[in-house]
């Protein structure tokens, strides 16, 4: 695993709620995940460390800003697994006015239709973004990692793999320098705790973790 590196793409073309995407150690007898939210852009730990009543351990980072399309994301997502690093990318349908300029893109960042205004028909594929290299593979258990997507409510969801390679669609390893908003010494410094249990009412105060 420490020399091979894996490319997962995903097409979201139908999300009526909220979805994200997952690497997990669970055949491997493990009891962790990493996942990432395309909508939030942040990416979160967890590992459950008590099954009754159920206590899961987690921590988060947010290395992309949150999609504000004013609706649920539509578009491309996947992993990147190289060399015990492990990376996230995303690429928007963005809305399109004025019969096809790209007024809902700004910088890589995106903004919704102003309020009481309907969405517009057309839409068009923003830029990709990427995480960056946001962890290694400390937390997993065994040799066998599987990626996973997960569905927050039922629903009409219309999701695709539609590429399994090597190479990634933007060049990670940049996104990880120094100047980036996530590089790769942050991995262990830039995180931010929480426990939380089944029946609690409030999560613990975010630590450095």
């Amino acid at each position: 695993m420490k020399d091979h590196c894996t490319v997962t793409q995903v097409e979201v073309a139908t999300n009526p709620d909220n979805l994200s995407m997952a690497v997990v150690d669970f055949e491997a007898g493990g009891c962790s995940s990493v996942t990432f939210s395309p909508d939030t852009g942040a990416v979160i730990r967890e590992r459950k460390v008590r099954e009754a009543p159920r206590k899961v351990e987690g921590a988060y980072i947010q290395p992309l800003p949150t999609v504000t399309t004013g609706r649920p994301f539509h578009g491309l997502m996947g992993l990147y697994l190289c060399k015990d690093r492990l990376a996230f990318f995303r690429r928007c349908e963005v809305p399109v006015e004025g019969g096809g300029s790209t007024s809902g893109t700004a910088g890589g960042r995106f903004f919704p239709p102003l309020r009481g205004r309907p969405e517009p028909d057309q839409t068009e594929m923003g830029p990709w973004e990427t995480t960056g290299f946001v962890s290694d593979l400390d937390w997993a258990e065994g040799r066998r990692l599987t990626p996973c997507l997960a569905f927050r409510d039922e629903g009409a969801y219309r999701v695709r793999i539609v590429r399994i390679g090597a190479t990634p669609p933007i060049d990670v390893q940049s996104a990880s320098q120094s100047g980036s908003k996530i590089r790769e010494q942050d991995w262990r410094t830039s995180w931010s705790g929480f426990d939380w249990e089944v029946g609690s009412t409030e999560h613990a105060a975010p630590t450095s973790t």
